[in-house]
């Protein structure tokens, strides 16, 4: 590590202690609806979606069926880290002012990057983080984060997927309008998820869906590449994750984790043959709707001193602001809007990208959907 970082590290925890302790706590108050209609409720607004396994590793048919085949959809909002800032009252003190310029952009659908709250074990905490996310009247896409550990995840059914399961699905897929979204839990062990990843990896064909995704978009908790506390390839997946990512066509890497906004250049590869590519895929970092953000990059005491210049080189926007995501789907592609919101009221254009469509057959590698 560097002078610098040694230096700009206790200086930045000390700067995002100060922003948290200046915030106005949240009012203690009782959750409004009993357990039971809760889950009722939750069951109704979240979006479904299927788990992909060594035994099931090619899409379902019920991609190509009602609710999914019908469900037209132009925008979405991403938010991820909502976690409360003080133990036991969520969601985070910021959600009013983030929530509520989100909703000025009539998004359709929320996808929630995980860690929606402090303590994974504590169910008040989600009942008061779940009926907040519950009147924004919004059907619901999520994986777990780390701090959503516990019981809590299964028995709200937060996975949507068929509740016979004991365990989490380490890989789930959904349609999103005409989008192919995987969600990857990396909150699973790495054997569960690198067999479930690489089996349907395998089973990819020239057999297409009944639809022709215009965007393959993936979802997790814990980013790939990152200049954020945590920095990149926590887990150690990214020799397996990203050859698999790249073979499914995936266009879009979307996580939280890390409490800032970060957007790489595309890229290809891992390791020393990663690089700058402009049709490679595109991996961006939003964890900036919880209590404190990270206000400076490349401060993480586990990243090398080769991956860090790596990660300077290709990271092409950082910031430290609170922010939301907006995803607008189009015939031309999909533009990637961050919106940094410093106080309720005021909601600022952070940064935007563009995703071109998918053109059929664009790299000769299909995706088989199973019974087809």
């Amino acid at each position: 590590m560097d002078l610098m970082t040694r230096f700009m590290l206790p200086l930045s925890c000390c700067v995002a202690l100060l922003i948290g302790f200046m915030r106005s706590p949240e009012p203690a108050r009782a959750p409004t609806l009993s357990l039971d209609a809760l889950r009722e409720r939750l069951n109704a607004q979240l979006w479904p979606t299927y788990p992909l396994s060594v035994s099931q590793p090619e899409l379902p048919s019920q991609l190509c069926a009602p609710p999914l085949s019908t469900q037209a959809l132009s925008s979405a909002l991403v938010m991820g880290d909502t976690r409360a800032d003080r133990a036991g009252l969520g969601p985070s003190a910021r959600w009013p002012s983030l929530s509520t310029e989100a909703l000025k952009r009539d998004p359709q659908l929320l996808v929630h990057l995980g860690d929606w709250v402090t303590r994974g074990g504590e169910l008040t905490e989600w009942r008061h983080a779940l009926e907040a996310a519950l009147q924004m009247g919004l059907p619901i896409l999520t994986v777990r984060g780390n701090h959503d550990r516990g019981p809590h995840w299964l028995s709200l059914g937060l996975d949507a997927t068929p509740s016979t399961r004991a365990t989490v699905s380490p890989l789930r897929v959904t349609r999103v309008g005409e989008s192919l979204v995987y969600l990857l839990d990396t909150e699973a062990t790495a054997l569960e998820a690198r067999e479930a990843v690489e089996a349907h990896a395998q089973a990819s064909g020239e057999r297409g869906l009944c639809f022709h995704p215009q965007q393959v978009l993936w979802v997790q908790h814990r980013p790939v590449w990152s200049r954020g506390p945590h920095g990149s390839d926590e887990r150690g997946w990214a020799r397996w994750l990203v050859p698999a990512l790249e073979r499914l066509e995936v266009q879009v890497l979307l996580a939280g984790h890390d409490h800032n906004y970060e957007r790489m250049e595309r890229s290809l590869g891992v390791g020393a043959e990663r690089r700058a590519a402009p049709g490679g895929l595109l991996y961006l970092t939003s964890g900036g709707a919880g209590a404190v953000t990270a206000p400076l990059p490349d401060l993480s005491w586990r990243v090398s001193a080769d991956q860090r210049s790596q990660d300077r080189a290709l990271s092409a926007h950082f910031s430290g602001a609170p922010h939301t995501l907006s995803l607008s789907f189009g015939e031309e592609g999909l533009q990637i809007t961050a919106w940094s919101t410093p106080r309720e009221g005021v909601s600022e254009r952070l940064d935007e990208t563009f995703i071109e469509a998918r053109r059929p057959h664009q790299n000769g590698i299909g995706i088989r959907l199973k019974g087809r």
